[in-house]
């Protein structure tokens, strides 16, 4: 072992130090053997070991000088330019420059501080900023020579031009008009191509990596580079794609550089490097750079080496020979009988359709079985080389908590949250096994499917109790408003009717028109309530948002506590296109999250619609030049903090805790903003509250109810009979048909009207009959009349019902609908139309279904 350690030693000094040792060792060997040896040495020393003097080879001032700066000498190298110098994984300062560096410290005795540079072009600014003392791999040149001392080169490397393989051509630094050229910048090229070839495009890199990327992904034409450099990047990536298409005349002479205002520095390093022999400079070379690399069969050191201790190999050989025949027939036994139990227990465990792992007592992750690496990506192979822990647990405080977990090795099952290396989560349940070896085995469950499931049942729930309930109130909306039609239109026709018999200019007609726009404004809050009860069916009319918010604001202050003082600023008389139900869910969900945030401490909760007129320059981003109504909800609450305002309309995302809220009311508040063409925004600060802004694409302005003019209205003489249970209605509508010249007969039971209809079928040319009545529907009475006589007509009147649509009033042979409240006009027109025949489909008494 010794002969093995001299032999691979490159310096001489250690080598004779060595043979000292040696001879010691054997001083006590006894017999043939130990004359064996000390004839071995005797014959070695003379042979490898020259004489060298123990004279110090620098001056007593650069000695002192050298002892003042030992460890604080600082060298700078190029981080990537492998195989002269680089850094490896460790972080270690390796390469042919590297051992020139250490071989300089042995001669000379001292230590240099080797710095770690990230890129060559930091280490040239550090050195022109005197940061570093010494440069290893330098090579000079008039601007260099300005601010750096140089060593005599130690080492000659040829420059390269390297293309990719879909260029045939050969290349030459004359050849590169219109071709863009990568280099590592700071290097000799860079300086030089500027100077001697500035029109040629120039791609400077930060290191060689980048240098090749630029040329492999044909940011540039060409590389230029070191030959050794070339090879060892080749090598390492295994790039098939590229060529050499042409050498330079310029080469990398390779010195150590040391500051201009140190020549002392510079007279060491000088000298430190003239100590290094020819042989040692040649080994390090062959080392390093494999291009024509001496035989070691032609080095007359080996072979006084071989022929001494040849003899004793040869014994020794046949010994180990031997032993290692007899061991290798019993290894081979084993290793057969225990390949076969891994083959066996390998092929059960990935055939379970379990997570399965191994891991040391660190909580180490060493084995992954198949079903393991199909979820995560994750191979046993890369498990050597990574820290699977850290990727598959990103989260350092959760990663502990699962190795706390695993080290426990409880059997016990937990649930963990998976990362897969394509960054899926994976939802997953664990429990642990420690065997009687002290081996770990982790054993997992993938449950994300489940879970999924399980998650989607719970809002397919909630889904179907909230229907229930918008059901419920949907229904009572739609009795409300039934009732509220039928007062309204009492109201609204008595009106009419004594406006007819008032006289122009008036008080009492000034007073009539104010009851008249009162029922109108009641009217239009009906619709609302109707557009509540039919919810979906509902399509975009305008709507004015400033009556929705008012209506919100009512609502709001009752469901909330008195610590929370609400202010309105409500300004605008502007209508868009939307869904008053929408609209209405939007602004309470925005009220009750202000609520919510306000409930601990109090506050204010502040509304306000006002309208708004963007142009070019202060137009909201996704939002067109034009009038928007803008309605603002801002609370003075706890905010939002800045790392999840991001996320706070994405579905199912809450702050709220569990059962109070299903994170999706902002993300359908979104919804239906951006389709109604608008834009939704927040500005939140954390303890001083959130501000949430809505941007509606205007349509026009309030309107001013029209008073009640008299017009002139279609009449006629036939004979009408007219249904309503409420004994005001009837009243009201035989006053208005009589008005207009018709006779007409009422009734306010159904049973009734069927009853005299039944007695004389052909004294009635038409029947206008309520929907709703105890007994028999309007529907039914209308049926019942028609297989009496099958071509009356009916009209259909009704303040609110989902029971009969256009469809089916149709299919019955209803001729119209007349919708309560009914006003004058409208019904004159559609009795004259129904009577003249003009209508063969169903038509209603106003121009929205459910208003009149």
């Amino acid at each position: 072992m010794i002969f093995y350690i001299y032999m691979c030693s490159v310096d001489v000094n250690y080598r004779r130090e060595l043979l000292m040792s040696a001879l010691k060792l054997f001083r006590c060997s006894r017999g043939v053997t130990g004359v064996f040896f000390i004839v071995v040495l005797l014959i070695l020393v003379p042979a490898v070991c020259p004489a060298s003097s123990a004279v110090d080879p620098l001056s007593e001032n650069e000695r002192a000088w050298l002892s003042r700066h030992d460890g604080k000498i600082r060298l700078g190298h190029d981080p990537n330019a492998r195989p002269v110098d680089y850094l490896d994984e460790k972080g270690q300062f390796k390469g042919l420059a590297a051992d020139y560096v250490r071989l300089i410290e042995k001669r000379l005795n001292f230590k240099f501080d080797i710095l770690k540079i990230d890129t060559w072009d930091e280490v040239l600014r550090r050195a022109k900023n005197r940061e570093v003392d010494v440069l290893c791999t330098f090579t000079k040149n008039e601007d260099r020579e300005k601010w750096m001392h140089f060593t005599e080169p130690y080492l000659t490397i040829k420059t390269v031009i390297l293309t990719r393989n879909d260029f045939t051509g050969d290349l030459s630094f004359e050849k590169m008009d219109g071709r863009v050229v990568t280099f590592t910048k700071g290097w000799v090229v860079d300086d030089y191509l500027k100077k001697n070839y500035s029109h040629i495009k120039m791609l400077p890199a930060i290191d060689a990596d980048t240098a090749m990327h630029n040329l492999l992904t044909k940011k540039a034409d060409a590389w230029i580079t070191a030959l050794t450099v070339a090879s060892i990047k080749i090598e390492d990536q295994r790039v098939t794609n590229l060529r050499i298409a042409g050498e330079t005349d310029l080469s990398f002479k390779l010195a150590f550089a040391s500051r201009k205002d140190r020549p002392v520095l510079h007279s060491i390093l000088s000298k430190g490097l003239a100590r290094i022999s020819q042989e040692e400079r040649t080994q390090i070379f062959n080392k390093w750079i494999h291009i024509g690399q001496q035989s070691i069969f032609h080095n007359k050191t080996f072979w006084a080496v071989v022929l001494s201790i040849f003899g004793a190999s040869v014994i020794m050989i046949l010994t180990v020979f031997a032993w290692n025949k007899m061991l290798k027939l019993k290894v081979e036994e084993k290793t057969q009988a225990l390949e076969k139990e891994r083959q066996l227990f390998k092929t059960i465990i990935d055939r379970l359709p379990l997570m399965i792992s191994r891991y040391d007592p660190d909580a180490n992750i060493l084995f992954l079985n198949r079903e393991f690496e199909s979820k995560t990506g994750w191979t046993t192979q890369e498990v050597a080389d990574i820290d699977l822990m850290e990727k598959i647990y990103p989260d350092p405080e959760y990663r502990q908590t699962a190795k706390d977990y695993m080290q426990k090795a409880t059997s016990e099952w937990k649930e963990f949250k998976v990362y897969a290396r394509s960054g899926r989560v994976i939802d997953s349940e664990w429990s642990n096994i420690r065997l009687e070896d002290g081996t770990n085995i982790g054993i997992g469950i993938d449950i994300t499917d489940q879970k999924r499931t399980l998650a989607e049942k719970e809002r397919l729930v909630k889904e179907l109790h909230q229907s229930q309930k918008m059901e419920s109130i949907g229904n009572l909306a739609g009795g409300i408003a039934h009732d509220f039609n039928n007062i309204l239109t009492s109201i609204i026709g008595f009106t009419e009717l004594a406006l007819t018999e008032t006289k122009k200019g008036s008080s009492l007609e000034d007073s009539l028109q104010e009851v008249y726009a009162a029922g109108k404004r009641a009217k239009d809050l009906v619709k609302q309530i109707l557009a509540f009860a039919r919810r979906s069916d509902e399509k975009t009319r305008p709507i004015q948002p400033a009556i929705v918010a008012k209506e919100v604001v009512k609502f709001i202050r009752s469901a909330i506590p008195t610590t929370v003082e609400i202010r309105q600023d409500i300004h605008s008389e502007s209508w868009i296109m939307g869904n008053a139900t929408q609209v209405h869910q939007v602004l309470m969900n925005l009220c009750t999250n202000a609520a919510h945030a306000l409930e601990d401490r109090g506050g204010i909760l502040e509304i306000g619609v006002t309208d708004r007129f963007f142009d070019s320059k202060d137009v909201p981003p996704d939002l067109s030049n034009g009038d928007y109504v803008e309605i603002k909800v801002s609370d003075t609450g706890v905010g939002i903090a800045p790392d999840i305002l991001d996320s706070i309309f994405e579905p199912y995302f809450t702050t709220k805790g569990h059962g109070e809220g299903t994170g999706m009311g902002l993300a359908m508040a979104q919804g239906v903003v951006e389709g109604y063409g608008g834009k939704i925004t927040v500005h939140s600060e954390l303890g001083k509250g959130s501000t949430f802004r809505i941007y509606l694409p205007a349509t026009k302005k309030q309107q001013a109810i029209a008073p009640y003019v008299k017009e002139k209205l279609p009449k006629g003489t036939e004979h009408i009979l007219f249904v309503d249970d409420e004994t005001a209605i009837t009243k009201m509508g035989s006053q208005m048909l009589e008005r207009l010249g018709y006779r007409v007969s009422c009734r306010t039971d159904s049973t009734g009207a069927l009853a005299l209809f039944r007695a004389k079928p052909d004294t009635f040319d038409l029947v206008i009959t309520d929907m709703t009545m105890p007994k028999l529907t309007g529907d039914m009475l209308a049926v019942e009349l028609m297989q009496i006589r099958p071509d009356i007509p009916v009209i259909l009147c009704t303040g609110y019902s989902k029971k009969v649509s256009d469809r089916t009033a149709s299919q019955i042979g209803i001729k119209a609908f007349a919708y309560k409240p009914m006003v004058m006009s409208d019904l004159a027109q559609t009795v004259r139309k129904v009577l003249d025949g003009t209508t063969h489909q169903v038509k209603t008494a106003s121009n929205t279904r459910g208003t009149a």
